[in-house]
């Protein structure tokens, strides 16, 4: 996409910057425009295609076919898995999941 006078000036940005913000641009109008329940479908079929999937049953280890699977899911794939994690797990284990996460011990010590 050639950069000319109607390219939106962005001081401190590359010509790729602005490149892409052009290609977002026009995308971004057209689903605003369109019917609410068309848009849902568009955005949702568009983030399907964007993300990682479900995680594969571990081949040897757990935890690092989980960070595996991390670094390659989109951040809305990350949280609900996390929380969905987070919520099947007996109480005992998400108190012990706080206290390694936060780093301090939940019952005030």
């Amino acid at each position: 996409m050639p950069l000319d006078k109607s390219t939106p000036q962005m001081p401190d940005t590359t010509d790729e910057d602005r490149r892409r913000v052009l290609l977002a641009a026009d995308p971004r109008e057209a689903i605003g425009r369109c019917d609410p329940g068309d848009a849902d479908l568009i955005m949702s079929d568009a983030l399907a295609k964007m993300r990682a999937g479900r995680p594969v049953p571990p081949l040897m280890n757990a935890m690092d076919e989980a960070r595996n699977w991390a670094a390659m899911a989109s951040l809305f794939e990350i949280k609900a898995y996390a929380l969905a994690c987070y919520n099947a797990m007996p109480p005992k284990d998400q108190a012990a999941f706080l206290v390694y996460v936060s780093g301090r011990d939940t019952r005030g010590r």
